[in-house]
């Protein structure tokens, strides 16, 4: 069984590596770094992926961040990092720094419910 830390338990721990397993809240796919917004059980927490720079640009064959931008809204993912306190975040002043990703189950974008679905649509689900 894996070694997991819970995101409410990431506050008093002192900065170092860590697991933690979860569904993403929301992803923003930049070109020189990649964030998570990752949610369990207690609470969310922000993870960070700085892409790989050749030459000034960005690695764009990183195999990291190709996985980090095939997730999905609702995606469980176990990632190991390093837990960083930063003030400046605002999720709780607590960052991971990302190291290792692991996609358990990669939820479907597309949902059968629309936000312009009619009520009668909706309770059928």
């Amino acid at each position: 069984m894996r070694e997991r830390t819970l995101v409410k338990d990431l506050a008093p721990s002192v900065d170092g590596p860590v697991t933690i397993g979860g569904w993403v809240e929301k992803l923003r796919d930049q070109k020189r770094i990649q964030f998570i917004i990752l949610r369990d059980e207690t609470g969310d927490v922000q993870v960070t992926y700085p892409r790989p720079v050749i030459n000034e640009e960005p690695d764009l064959d990183d195999a990291l961040a190709a996985t980090v931008s095939t997730l999905t809204s609702g995606s469980f993912v176990w990632i190991t990092g390093r837990l960083i306190h930063d003030e400046r975040v605002k999720l709780g002043g607590l960052e991971i720094q990302l190291d290792n990703l692991e996609v358990v189950s990669l939820a479907d974008p597309e949902t059968p419910i629309a936000d312009d679905t009619s009520i009668d649509r909706r309770l059928d689900w």
